[in-house]
């Protein structure tokens, strides 16, 4: 009995918040104010623009507009979630539990379910997708955002088998994006014209593979914890700054230099339900 040698248990000496410090904060501040002033651009470009051919305005201030409520509520501290992450530490030959947690925003999330719309539909108002390949490209996209949110998710770190199963999800429902926002995209885009092909192939890669920077960086911050909050804040906030913001007044400019990029739509989008102009046969006058 006198031989037996007492294990140290340890205890988690407590919890490592990764938070956002000055940097990270003026970062978002700095993404909101630009969010804005691409906002009031747009809309100042728009400004005489007969409705029927204000679409792609319209969509890239709605894109912008909703950047900027985005950022102003992560700097406003709004939609704040803890995710934490059980890891293993070592000290002196043995195994320490620790507990890393991280603060995140909800509304980041919120904020590119409808950005990812706006900017599939106007990229594929531009090429001149048909309503079938728009939907198609539409439920890819959200595929793509849902399932890399069930990878990054920290319930999923048990998981690590299933984890594998979203990953091929993702992959096939980025090929089917790519496949309908670039590779239809090339036939339609050059029956509106040389000039519109010309001008959306480089655009569409420069968008998508903005698109697929941003899901990196959620991977790597979320997902693996290999970037910090502040690294996060900065770097979301340049590739946002380039794909939501940039891209709209690239596009509302070169519709203004280029007129066949411009995208034309009459019916309910210019009218209404107005029955103005309307024919109407067999209609009976009462006396």
């Amino acid at each position: 009995m006198d031989n037996i040698i007492e294990i140290p248990i340890f205890e988690p000496d407590g919890v490592t918040y990764d938070e956002l410090h000055a940097a990270g904060y003026n970062a978002l501040w700095a993404g909101f104010g630009i969010a804005a002033i691409t906002t009031f651009i747009l809309v100042v470009s728009s400004w005489g623009i007969p409705t029927r051919k204000r679409a792609v305005h319209v969509l890239g201030i709605l894109t912008s507009v909703a950047t900027a409520l985005s950022y102003l509520a992560m700097t406003t501290g709004y939609g704040n979630i803890t995710s934490c992450r059980e890891t293993v530490g070592h000290e002196d030959g043995f195994k320490i539990p620790e507990l890393s947690c991280r603060i995140d925003s909800e509304m980041r999330y919120n904020e590119w379910l409808l950005t990812t719309t706006l900017l599939i539909i106007n990229l594929a108002l531009v090429a001149g997708l048909g309503g079938a390949q728009t939907l198609v490209s539409l439920a890819s996209g959200y595929i793509v955002l849902w399932s890399t949110r069930v990878i990054v998710s920290q319930e999923n770190d048990h998981h690590i088998r299933q984890r594998w199963i979203w990953v091929v999800v993702v992959i096939l429902a980025y090929i089917s994006l790519l496949w309908n926002i670039l590779g239809q995209a090339f036939d339609s885009s050059k029956a509106r014209g040389a000039t519109v092909q010309k001008f959306y192939i480089p655009f569409g890669i420069t968008i998508l593979a903005l698109w697929t920077i941003n899901l990196g960086v959620w991977v790597g911050s979320l997902g693996s914890g290999a970037l910090s909050a502040d690294c996060t804040a900065i770097t979301f906030t340049v590739v946002d700054s380039l794909l939501k913001c940039t891209s709209g007044v690239v596009l509302a400019f070169a519709c203004r230099r280029f007129p066949d990029v411009s995208v034309e739509l009459g019916g309910y989008w210019a009218t209404g339900t107005s029955t103005e102009g309307r024919i109407r046969l067999g209609d009976e006058t009462e006396n």
